[in-house]
């Protein structure tokens, strides 16, 4: 059993809409800027990666395949599906590009995230905080790699909800964060 956090999330990109729908509807070079991803087979729609997280003091490692369900360059429109490996829903991820200023573009990513029922509020306030910190990331590495200076994360992305205490509870629930990687990864082992 699972439940679904929200995120949104805003950065900018320094090249124009097309330039930027074009980067990011091509799996290589999002995967390539994804912290801890590696990509082990793109076919232009269906990709399969892996991605290596910490949480707190536990490394770990997901595999996944994902979908690029919509497509859509006249609207500027990508909507991508991701599964675990055992087939089981992570994610769906929708991107929205639009003209920025100065000749820049604005994503606007909606994403709703897997986060496993047990756990509760702590489950959910570790979803949203590794989604939160994998689109800044992600956003400053891609704006880098289109050759212009690295953007301040705090200024490119929209502010995480504030989770109050999560870094403790990470620590001191060990228990539940394990539920927590066990419902998000489908590890029966730690």
């Amino acid at each position: 059993m699972h439940e679904t956090v929200r995120l949104d999330r805003a950065f900018t990109l320094p090249v124009g809409p097309d330039r930027a729908f074009e980067v990011l509807t091509d799996a290589a070079q999002v995967a390539a800027a994804v912290p801890g991803a590696a990509l082990a087979s793109w076919d232009g729609t269906t990709f399969h990666a892996s991605v290596r997280l910490r949480l707190g003091l536990l490394p770990v490692v997901g595999h996944g395949v994902g979908r690029m369900e919509l497509r859509d360059p006249e609207r500027k429109l990508v909507r991508v599906e991701v599964n675990r490996r055992d087939g089981e829903w992570v994610a769906s991820v929708a991107l929205a590009v639009r003209p920025g200023e100065d000749g820049d573009s604005l994503v606007r990513v909606r994403a709703d995230l897997r986060a496993p029922s047990t756990g509760g509020r702590i489950a959910r306030s570790m979803v949203a905080e590794v989604g939160a910190r994998m689109v800044t990331s992600a956003s400053a590495a891609l704006a880098t790699s289109l050759g212009d200076e690295a953007p301040d994360p705090a200024a490119t992305a929209a502010k995480a909800p504030e989770h109050t205490g999560l870094a403790g509870a990470v620590e001191v629930a060990a228990g539940v964060t394990l539920g927590v990687v066990r419902g998000l990864f489908g590890r029966k082992d730690p």
